[in-house]
């Protein structure tokens, strides 16, 4: 039977210093990416909460959408208020006011809505994303405590050695069949 030992590396050969000093490199490292994602996406929702904000340009397309419906139907209204011969009369004069509030009005308040809806959600999620940001950095004390335990054992060679069952060499243990 054989058996296997493997020999670990003295304190004298870990060098302590040297792995605390790259583990602080790397956590400053993933500090400072870790700060740079977080402010790259700071930025992004900072642009998608002002698209949102009133004058961000959300609506602006379908803003320009009902004013230009508003001049088609207020001037087919007064095309038609012409050729009845009502042209001198109130009616033409009120065509646009009538038109907001029986169109217009109930168009902006419903676009006014969805621009809310969608500036609350994106403050939602941009309040989320701070929520989440943890910041994990490596925990000293459990490496302090990783090397003294490692000091602590015994001093070995770094080396495998092997065992066999009565002091006999392999090659003999070979030719007398007894090597399992």
């Amino acid at each position: 039977m054989i058996h296997y030992e493997y020999l670990r590396p003295t304190a004298s050969q870990f060098d302590v210093q040297s792995y605390i000093k790259k583990a602080e490199s790397q956590a400053a490292e993933a500090r400072a990416a870790n700060l740079q994602r977080y402010s790259q996406m700071q930025g992004i929702y900072d642009e998608i909460v002002a698209r949102y904000q009133p004058g961000g340009g959300f609506m602006a397309g379908a803003e320009a959408g009902i004013e230009q419906q508003k001049t088609k139907d207020v001037s087919s209204e007064i095309a038609q208020t012409v050729s009845s011969g009502l042209y001198g009369t109130t009616v033409p004069s009120t065509a646009a006011k009538r038109w907001e509030m029986d169109v217009g009005a109930p168009q902006r308040l419903k676009l006014e809505d969805i621009r809310t809806q969608a500036l609350s959600q994106a403050q939602m999620q941009k309040a989320g994303a701070i929520e989440r940001r943890e910041d994990v950095y490596p925990d000293y004390s459990m490496i302090a405590q990783l090397m003294a335990q490692t000091a602590q054992q015994p001093q070995t060679t770094g080396v495998t050695r092997y065992s066999y069952p009565f002091g006999k060499s392999l090659s003999e243990m070979m030719k007398a069949g007894t090597y399992a």
